[in-house]
């Protein structure tokens, strides 16, 4: 490949579908005016569905331009959809240009998307001949033009690792998405946790449009930003500020999309150049009005020593409580978990390990030409989790394909177990990750039958959506009577 750079794909190919799973690389990538990813360069011919799970990669990648990323370096308009599922970054990315887009998860996004549970821990390294435009974030580089009309949704996923800068001014980073570019899509952030550590190497470097969560936004359709924490961002520097949104239009109106931001704890320091609201206007003192606030907290006890409390911007929506009020969950906020003394985090961050389907068996002989098959998930006791009360429901949403004919439910299972029997093993709960195992058992399948089953696994105090915590779906086709396998 000349200009692209990566391990497992270079570009998609038309009309086919990509499937890659449980995958992990080290690399040493380095490119030019190329894409470059840890998994796949460019989705840019394959315009059929693109599906990444289970996948990391370690390393370094590094570009002089285009779109750069961990795990796909270009996500094209093309695909019919992107799903990243379940992926890691540990990889360092290097870029070294401007005007270029690099991000843990993907460097330059297009397509409808849904980047879910999954985990940046590498450093984006940011060395420039002059001052300008970088597109950086730590989950999503940049939002691009090919997305208009589509919908992005990153839930659960954390934002860790850093963004390093060197000696020169740089704009448009953010520890979630760098930049939303000025098309009519739908931007839904959820249940994240930001935090990426923004540091600079001089203090008359600025860096300006940089957010916690969004460095930049354009978008003529809606941004959404709910159920997040966030523990870092910018560091020290001349203009430097540490914000949920860094920099958006400055006025509602025609073509300016409504940024909402909703259930977000802002727990990092709150020192001199930082603020929680926008500072595109009047250096962060005053909130552009196509940003509604609602239940955003930061914690008071946090703030610099220096800096009176009084001058911190403040917008309806956005308040301050202390360190240990921020420890238990806000009323009415769900889905969040307490941990001990520290703040709490997003349920979505920790549900994906909590619940977790893991395997079928074929455990009857076929009788009357027909089999029966169970499906066999684990889960951790919630209480280990923060999670008050018992682990009083578990079970699956079920969604079962056979032709043309689908049909779907939800099923309660009775009993868990620390342990289960297959053949002549006996395999513990404790051996996946978790404290029991439960199953749902599927009878009376034909012989020479190939059907499509999707379920998620669930557990939870209640039966109510808002009180179950759902494991990642996944999608087997079997052929009876197929043998036992993984659910990988």
């Amino acid at each position: 490949y000349k200009r692209l750079r990566c391990t497992i794909v270079g570009k998609g190919v038309a009309d086919r579908a990509m499937s890659i799973q449980n995958v992990s690389v080290d690399v040493t990538l380095v490119g030019g005016a190329g894409n470059i990813g840890g998994i796949v360069a460019s989705t840019n011919e394959c315009n059929n569905a693109v599906t990444i799970t289970n996948c990391s990669v370690s390393g370094s990648i590094t570009s002089t331009g285009a779109s750069n990323a961990g795990i796909v370096g270009l996500a094209s308009s093309a695909n019919e959809k992107i799903t990243i599922q379940n992926c890691v970054n540990y990889a360092d990315v290097n870029l070294s240009v401007t005007n270029a887009y690099s991000g843990g998860m993907v460097g330059q996004l297009n397509a409808t998307a849904i980047i879910e549970n999954c985990v940046n821990e590498g450093t984006i390294k940011i060395t420039l001949a002059s001052a300008g435009n970088v597109r950086s974030g730590c989950i999503v580089g940049f939002v691009g033009d090919g997305a208009d009309g589509k919908t992005i949704t990153i839930k659960g996923c954390i934002a860790g690792g850093a963004v390093i800068k060197g000696n020169k001014s740089i704009r448009d980073i953010g520890g979630v998405v760098g930049v939303i570019s000025n098309k009519n899509q739908t931007v839904i952030i959820d249940s994240c946790v930001a935090s990426c550590k923004f540091t600079t190497g001089s203090t008359a470097a600025s860096q300006t449009d940089c957010g916690a969560i969004v460095g930049y936004s354009m978008c003529n359709g809606s941004v959404t930003i709910s159920n997040c924490l966030i523990t870092e961002g910018n560091g020290t520097g001349n203009n430097t500020y540490s914000t949920i949104v860094g920099g958006t239009q400055t006025a509602k109106g025609a073509g300016d999309g409504l940024i909402s931001v909703s259930n977000v704890i802002f727990a990092m320091t709150l020192a001199e150049n930082v603020y929680i609201t926008n500072p595109l206007v009047n250096n962060g003192t005053t909130v552009s009005d196509n940003v509604e606030f609602s239940n955003v907290y930061y914690d008071a006890s946090v703030v610099d020593a220096g800096r009176a409390e009084s001058v911190i911007p403040t917008a309806t929506g956005i308040s301050s409580k202390t360190t240990e009020q921020l420890k238990s969950v806000p009323t009415g906020w769900t889905k969040w978990i307490v941990q001990d003394n520290t703040y709490p985090i997003p349920a979505a961050i920790v549900q994906s390990n909590c619940v977790e389907l893991i395997g079928y068996q074929n455990y009857t002989t076929a009788q009357d030409g027909k089999t029966s098959y169970r499906f066999i998930a684990v889960v951790d006791e919630l209480a280990n989790l923060g999670v008050e009360g018992a682990m009083d429901y578990a079970g699956f949403k079920v969604s079962i394909t056979v032709g043309n004919d689908t049909k779907t439910d939800t099923v309660w299972c009775n009993n868990a177990y620390t342990s289960l029997i297959g053949g002549e093993t006996t395999y513990r709960a404790d051996q996946y990750g978790g404290e029991y195992f439960f199953f749902f058992t599927l009878t009376n399948v034909p012989a020479n039958t190939t059907f499509e089953i999707t379920l998620t696994p669930c557990v939870g105090t209640s039966s109510e959506a808002a009180d179950l915590y759902e494991g990642v779906a996944k999608t087997l086709t079997l052929t009876t009577p197929a043998a036992s396998g993984s659910a990988s």
